[in-house]
């Protein structure tokens, strides 16, 4: 099946690996450690190859490697350039395995963006979080080679009470490394982090302050941002699919904690993505939002993130104010994983010089950024100029055609006029 056979079937067009459970840290909030998994094993390189010519077939465009560290995995190099030479690739990395030469052999791959994690400016506080010694040293010196070869590297810090009080230091030294974009995360009760969430997970005042506290320290230094504790934040289980070390499928990796949906390497991946079973958990906040009722948030975070809900009993955990007009007004771009405009330009404009076939669905995918950014007819034709669209009559006509694919596929609910 072709992603242009417009709206005959919901595809996933987003894909996390986890490439491996092995991880040279033990942070203290992770998700993924001691977790529901059913077993310790991963893929080896030829079910790998197989995952990867499978995920190719069945039209999905951007990868994001994750683990565990992915840089663990021994074939990590020989099966980089087959998944850059396939997806728009993202890589989540801790950094500390990742020198000169590493370096080097990113750049060369032509993978889109590295996401590093870092939870703390300075040594004390990073290296208590990953409860790892001499971490903070090691993923700095990472994030400077990554740099030094003009990697695209954005930072991933996972908030808590441990680091909230350190945030304009660590946006300070974000500045420094010039990096383009700080993406702050919010914590699961899972794995690791199970034990440690009631005394390290925000509350909900605690969020509220948070934000405000970015929005104004990320003006202030010229930063970009995004967060993964406001609205909007349901979009990404519209977008994206995932599978763990073994193959055996997931929602989210945040919904790891429910029981598996198949295996990527025998069953069919955009069966199992409109499977009823699957659909239950993708539509669970509209489907579950009678206690929302009465909330004036409610039609645009659709009862919030899809996991914390279920974890939550029924409610996010983090909602429940009656006017949060403060994460509306600081333009956040909100999801996981979500695609950041300059990103989805390049894809677009890879796709159409290399004649990829879908071209069209790269294209869609700046749909979700634009109805955030353009309001008028100029800054749609602005907007997709940059993509290289400089007809402004033929700009409007991809917008209407492609908003109407993407309502089709249930991807967007409402018309974009």
């Amino acid at each position: 099946m072709k992603i242009n056979e417009f709206g005959k079937m919901h595809i996933p067009m987003k894909f996390t690996w986890e490439m491996t459970e092995k991880c040279n840290l033990n942070c203290k909030m992770c998700y993924s450690r001691d977790c529901n998994s059913d077993g310790k094993k991963e893929l080896s390189t030829k079910q790998s190859i197989y995952l990867l010519n499978k995920l190719e077939k069945e039209n999905v465009l951007y990868m994001f490697l994750d683990g565990g560290e992915p840089l663990l995995r021994p074939d990590f190099f020989e099966l980089l350039p087959l998944i850059t030479s396939r997806f728009c690739t993202w890589l989540s990395t801790n950094g500390t395995l990742i020198d000169m030469s590493v370096a080097k052999q990113i750049k060369k791959s032509h993978l889109n963006t590295v996401f590093v994690s870092l939870h703390g400016s300075n040594e004390k506080l990073h290296d208590f979080i990953t409860g790892t010694e001499g971490a903070y040293n090691k993923t700095i010196n990472g994030i400077d080679a990554l740099k030094k070869e003009k990697v695209n590297t954005m930072l991933s810090c996972q908030v808590s009470r441990e680091n909230i009080d350190d945030v304009e230091e660590y946006i300070k030294l974000c500045k420094f490394y010039s990096i383009k974009k700080i993406n702050f995360l919010r914590p699961y009760p899972l794995g690791n982090g199970k034990q440690n969430y009631e005394k390290m997970a925000l509350s909900a005042s605690e969020y509220e302050w948070f934000t405000r506290e970015i929005a104004n320290l990320c003006s202030k230094y010229d930063m970009n941002y995004g967060h993964s504790f406001g609205t909007q934040n349901h979009n990404c289980c519209k977008q994206a699919f995932s599978c763990d070390s073994e193959g055996k499928l997931m929602n989210c990796p945040y919904l790891r904690f429910l029981p598996r949906l198949g295996n990527i390497l025998t069953d069919n991946l955009v069966s199992v993505w409109n499977s009823l079973e699957c659909m239950k958990v993708r539509e669970y906040a509209e489907n579950n939002i009678e206690k929302c009722a009465a909330c004036v948030n409610v039609c645009e975070c659709q009862g919030g993130c899809t996991a914390d809900r279920i974890l939550g009993n029924g409610k996010d955990r983090i909602c429940g104010r009656e006017n949060i007009k403060y994460m509306r007004n600081s333009y956040v771009k909100s999801g996981y994983p979500r695609v950041d405009l300059e990103l989805d330009i390049k894809m677009f404009l890879y796709n159409t010089r290399t004649g990829k076939e879908y071209a069209l669905n790269s294209l869609s995918t700046l749909v979700w950024e634009m109805l955030d950014v353009p309001k008028t007819e100029d800054e749609i034709c602005n907007f997709f100029g940059k993509a290289g669209i400089a007809d402004s009559s033929k700009a409007l006509f991809e917008v209407k055609k492609i908003c109407n694919l993407l309502l089709e596929l249930d991807i967007i609910s409402v018309n974009y006029e």
